[in-house]
Order: structure tokens, then C-alpha cells, then sequence
């Protein structure tokens, strides 16, 4: 008997997994959006399938951020590339941001400057050499964010004030 999407969905919900966390790492497993998962939901899986879905759901069970999982998460209407080295982006982050954007918008400066600061937590890394490549790993995935960024956000425009 192979695995259908409705039999990995119904072995997450009896581990207690929530169905739109279920549907969210099926779709990215299988590069489908939920509305496939839901229109093919008895299509015969490949076994390798059912095997990483399993090991994502422990993980995932074991709190394993989905971004981590997954490898993307959304933000401000980007899609962002995170790994165990970089920090998830939170809704927080999205309030503080639209209020940053707001004040600089209001604020009529004439070259305003913003500096961005990034930190972790200390029990992230547990020595140094652990430190120094998850910094390298996060220092790629913020290259390749900005280059997305960069393609897809217009260049903000702040007029001088007159005198």
C-alpha cells in the first residue's frame, strides 16, 4: 500500500500536530500549495516521501521551528531563506518595522540613515568555532536576502525639505 497526502495528514493529527502546520510542511516537501494537497489528497506518494515527512514531524514535534524545516519564511512580504544559523524572522519584527517606516516617512529627513542590528541568543552557540560558521552560514543567507530584496523592492525616495 503506498502513502497518500491523507494518510501523512491524518499521522500528524494523531501526533497532535496542527492541520495547517501539517499542510504547510507537506507542501513545502512536496512543492505544491495547499490547494493541491487538498485536490489530491489520495494520489500515491513515493516512499522517500513518507520518510522525510515523518522525520520532519518529529522534528517538528520536538520544537523545530517550520522555518527551519521548510527553509523559507515569510516576512514583510518576502520570501526569506533561514537555516539553524540564521534567526527566524517574528510577526514582531514585521509591527516594528511598518512602525520604522512610518516614522521615516513622516519624519522628512533628508538622507535619513538606519542602522539594522541582528542578534541571537547566547545558548545558540555553544563555542566558538559553532559561532564563527553559524556566522558564515548567516552571513550567506543575508547575502542572498538582500540580492532578493534588492530585486524586489523600489529604491525609497525621500524628498528634501524646502527652505
Amino acid at each position: 500500500m503506498s502513502i497518500t497526502v491523507r494518510a501523512l495528514q491524518q499521522r500528524a493529527a494523531q501526533a497532535g500536530l496542527p492541520r495547517l502546520e501539517t499542510q504547510l510542511l507537506l507542501a513545502a516537501l512536496l512543492d505544491k500549495d495547499r490547494s493541491w494537497l487538498i485536490t489530491h489528497d489520495e494520489d500515491p506518494l513515493p516512499d522517500a516521501v513518507g520518510e522525510r515527512f515523518e522525520s520532519w514531524l518529529q522534528q517538528r514535534l520536538d520544537d523545530v521551528p517550520l522555518a527551519y524545516l521548510t527553509g523559507h519564511k515569510e516576512f514583510h512580504g518576502l520570501r526569506l531563506q533561514v537555516s539553524p544559523a540564521t534567526l527566524v524572522p517574528r510577526p514582531d519584527t514585521e509591527v516594528l518595522v511598518d512602525w520604522a517606516l512610518e516614522w521615516l516617512k513622516a519624519s522628512a529627513l533628508c538622507a535619513p540613515r538606519v542602522l539594522d542590528l541582528g542578534t541571537g541568543r547566547s545558548e545558540e552557540h555553544t563555542s566558538e568555532l559553532q559561532s564563527r560558521l553559524h556566522l558564515v552560514c548567516r552571513l550567506l543567507l543575508e547575502k542572498k536576502n538582500r540580492q532578493r530584496r534588492t530585486l524586489l523592492t523600489p529604491k525609497p525616495h525621500f524628498p528634501r525639505p524646502t527652505k
